[in-house]
């Protein structure tokens, strides 16, 4: 792998802030942690994302669970209180 191809960089939009991550694949778990939300306890979060690859544009991400990342992806972050 040559080394511009390792230094990439991806622009994607988490919960409407612009981040950019050098990860090719992004975990659920990362994913939270990159929309620092700030949320502890006892909290679900929920992942939502859109212009996704071609083999899935959009969806809902689960708990370990990865997608492979594309420029301008689109990710909705929430953290909800368990019952």
């Amino acid at each position: 792998m040559s080394t511009e191809t390792k230094n990439k960089t991806f622009e994607i939009v988490i919960n409407g802030t612009e981040v950019e991550v050098r990860e090719r694949e992004l975990t659920f778990e990362r994913i939270v942690e990159l929309a620092e939300l700030g949320a502890t306890g006892d909290v679900e979060h929920s992942v939502k994302y859109s212009r996704g690859p071609h083999e899935a544009t959009s969806g809902l991400l689960r708990p370990g669970q990865s997608i492979k990342v594309r420029k301008g992806m689109r990710f909705v972050v929430k953290a909800t209180v368990r019952s």
